[in-house]
């Protein structure tokens, strides 16, 4: 997504290669003109506050680095009985069609039999078959365009950070894995900007949630992704027409809370 002070959805080529080495969890306060309490509280980030500020939403989140991921994970069983909660991100919508033969033939084909060889498999999938769509990119980000869903993703072989994560939810739901989609901040000060992004969260069971970034094709996410609206697809996360969350803007402050 281009930077956030002029909107739009990113192409990761412009911020070159993210670090694979574990870091600190990092506190930022971000302010939007609306956010989503139970994405900014869901764990693995931590919500320390939230608040009115006239127009805006004014936070303060903690997010962890979880690229080093569970320490292992079970054989993928497709009896296992989530709770409702959880469940409930293995149903297809109008824009995860997770039910669809054709998704169903290509999620069935990759490869592993344990629950992350399966997401890794995903993610390499998606992130090598979808061509970055710039153009999207810049009407997405201007409003003038929504997200495509997955079928069209598959079918056109081309998107923004949105299609890659709907194409990578609809092949894990179709495959037993429950998979939620995520609209948040990439922050990104060595280009002097944040990036709105989209990515996926998989769940584990005796884990949890797991952050999945399929443009990128990366389990485990860096604490630069700031996590601000989840759902079952774009619009029941509610991040809506992107120009109606501006002013967006994310700092990254030094927390003397505990």
């Amino acid at each position: 997504m281009p930077p956030i002070a002029r909107a739009g959805f990113l192409g990761l080529l412009l911020l070159g290669s993210l670090p694979t080495f574990a870091e600190s969890p990092r506190t930022y306060r971000i302010t939007a003109r609306r956010l989503s309490r139970e994405a900014l509280a869901t764990p693995p980030q931590e919500l320390r506050s939230l608040e009115e500020r006239g127009k805006s939403s004014v936070a303060v989140v903690v997010v962890p680095d979880t690229r080093e991921g569970p320490p292992g994970d079970g054989v993928l069983d497709p009896r296992f009985r989530y709770d409702p909660a959880v469940a409930r991100f293995l149903l297809p919508t109008d824009r995860i069609q997770c039910g669809d033969p054709g998704i169903a033939r290509l999620a069935a084909a990759l490869p592993g039999t344990r629950t992350l060889e399966v997401i890794r498999a995903g993610l390499a999938l998606v992130s090598r078959s979808v061509t970055y769509d710039p153009v999207l990119a810049k009407a997405i980000s201007e409003g003038t365009a929504s997200p495509k869903d997955a079928l069209a993703v598959l079918r056109e072989g081309t998107g923004t950070c949105s299609e890659y994560a709907s194409l990578f939810v609809a092949l894990m739901r179709s495959r037993g894995i429950p998979a939620r989609y995520v609209v948040g901040l990439l922050y990104a000060p060595e280009n002097d900007a944040d990036f709105v992004h989209a990515w996926a969260e998989c769940y584990l069971p005796g884990h949890g949630w797991l952050g999945a970034d399929p443009q990128a094709g990366s389990l485990g996410l860096a604490p630069d992704h700031i996590r601000l609206f989840l759902g079952m697809d774009y619009p029941d996360c509610g991040a809506g027409p992107l120009p109606q969350l501006w002013p967006l803007k994310a700092v990254r402050i030094q927390s003397r809370l505990p």
